[in-house]
């Protein structure tokens, strides 16, 4: 959760896409909880 964003795509590119998903929608509600900074 907490890993730099390009080691995060890098490590995703190995996964099916649906992983890549889930876990972007993870990332994206834990930025909103904590009042995104982007």
């Amino acid at each position: 959760m907490y890993q730099p964003a390009d080691q995060v795509i890098e490590y995703l590119k190995d996964k099916p896409d649906f992983m890549g998903e889930a876990i972007a929608k993870l990332c994206y509600q834990e930025l909103a909880r904590q009042g995104g900074h982007s």
